[in-house]
C-alpha cells in the first residue's frame, strides 16, 4: 500500500510542477519543478514519511526496470544508430564526467555547511 501512496505523491507533485511551469511559462521539465516542490516541503517538514520513505525504498530497488523500454528502443533503431556509435559514446562519457564534476562541486560547496562533530 505504501508504493501506491508514494507513486500517487510523486504524481501529485509532478502534476503541480505542469500547473506551474505551464502557469509562469517555464522553461524547465514539470517533473524537475515537482521534484523540487516536495524536496522543499520535506525539508520544511524536517522528516519524510514512512509510507513515502518505504514506497521510496520499494521504487528505488526496482530501478533499473525503466531503462528497459529506453535499451529497447536502442535495439530497435540499432540500424540507423550503428553509423552514430562513436558520437554516441563520447557524448555518454562526456556527460558522465560532467556529471561527476558536477556532484563533486556541489559536494564540496555542502560541507561547508556541516558542522565537524569534534568541534
Amino acid at each position: 500500500m505504501s508504493v501506491i501512496v508514494s507513486l500517487v505523491c510523486l504524481f501529485i507533485f509532478q502534476w503541480l510542477g505542469g500547473v506551474l511551469v505551464q502557469a509562469l511559462s517555464l522553461p524547465v521539465p514539470a517533473a524537475l519543478v515537482g521534484m523540487v516542490m516536495l524536496l522543499v516541503l520535506l525539508v520544511a517538514r524536517g522528516a519524510v514519511p514512512v509510507r513515502l520513505l518505504e514506497g521510496s525504498r520499494f521504487l528505488l530497488a526496482h530501478f533499473m526496470l525503466l531503462f528497459v523500454p529506453a535499451v529497447a528502443g536502442i535495439v530497435v533503431y540499432l540500424e540507423p544508430l550503428q553509423g552514430q556509435w562513436i558520437a554516441i559514446v563520447l557524448s555518454c562519457l562526456a556527460a558522465s564526467v560532467l556529471s561527476l564534476w558536477v556532484a563533486a562541486v556541489v559536494f564540496n560547496w555542502a560541507l561547508r555547511f556541516v558542522r565537524d562533530p569534534r568541534q
